[in-house]
């Protein structure tokens, strides 16, 4: 199920230990016993070492035992760490084209976020590709590749609800602690309470799905924003997609998934892609809504 390497989890106060092992539990993370001062953080990136970091077993998964077992015997760098220090979540990874750690962390409450939340209307594209005019509030809506939440966040703030899923253990723990710490005073929490996350892989998941013939409870929408390639240097200037790529790479299976959608989406599945790249599995849409840099396929049900 995993896309790319198991992070650890580390903190830094005495007080984020019960959130960090949660987090490590649930996702089925390497912890990290051991308290890591923000200083310290570079120099766990840039070194290789033996085994002994005192990694416990966050849960009994088998996956998890093994990759203690594999921590322990082999010789490792340390690509990235997930990073806990006053309740705030933070992946720092070290990148080739950065000489310096490059730091992601995720905040639905940000003012950014707001903003970008307030725009959101049924003239934008991203509603557009949904259908928004025709559905109403509460329709169930999939995001398969969930990513860094950040569409999943807008459908959710249309009053729609969203299942989020993302095989990744590292940005699956990103989304968890982001959603978790959203307090109910907040203007993000209706929004949050409507997004339900799923660490599982999106293939394996929609098969089940497509399997149940009988059910009646199927997603109107599924939509899927796999990690294209990018083409120039300009698309690598977004800190968060350097890291990603760097630890995940590309969703070389992200063809796997139309086919699979189709079979499970009651009404259209919408296909988030670079503006020039190709169709995915060179199947032409009923509809494209184009941006300046990206676009919306739609192929309808």
């Amino acid at each position: 199920m995993e896309n790319g390497p198991v992070i650890p989890l580390a903190y830094h106060l005495i007080s984020d230990i019960p959130e960090a092992k949660r987090l490590a539990t649930v996702l089925g993370l390497p912890f990290i016993h051991k308290s890591i001062t923000p200083k310290d953080i570079p120099l766990y990136l840039g070194r290789k070492h033996h085994g002994p970091m005192r990694l416990l077993k966050a849960d009994s998964h088998k996956s998890n035992v093994e990759h203690l077992a594999t921590l322990d015997k082999q010789e490792i760098g340390n690509p990235g760490l997930l990073y806990l220090d006053n309740n705030r979540l933070t992946l720092f990874c070290c990148t080739s084209i950065s000489k310096q750690p490059l730091s992601l962390s995720l905040d639905f409450t940000a003012p950014k976020m707001r903003t970008m939340a307030r725009e959101q209307n049924k003239k934008t594209l991203l509603a557009k590709a949904i259908g928004a005019k025709s559905m109403g509030e509460s329709t169930w809506i999939v995001d398969a590749t969930a990513g860094l939440g950040q569409d999943a966040f807008m459908l959710a703030y249309m009053g729609y609800k969203v299942t989020l899923i993302e095989r990744s253990s590292i940005v699956a723990t990103l989304l968890s602690h982001a959603i978790s710490k959203v307090r109910p005073d907040s203007w993000a929490f209706s929004t949050v309470h409507r997004m339900h996350l799923l660490h599982r892989d999106a293939k394996q998941w929609l098969t089940e799905q497509s399997e149940m013939l009988k059910s009646t409870q199927k997603p109107a929408v599924v939509y899927l924003d796999p990690m294209f390639p990018h083409r120039d240097k300009k698309s690598l200037s977004q800190k968060s997609m350097q890291i990603l790529q760097q630890l995940l790479g590309q969703d070389l299976d992200a063809e796997t998934l139309l086919p699979l959608a189709k079979s499970v989406a009651t009404e259209r599945v919408v296909v988030k892609r670079h503006r020039a790249s190709p169709h995915l599995c060179n199947e032409i849409p009923q509809i494209i809504f184009e941006g300046k840099s990206h676009r919306f396929d739609v192929y309808l049900i």
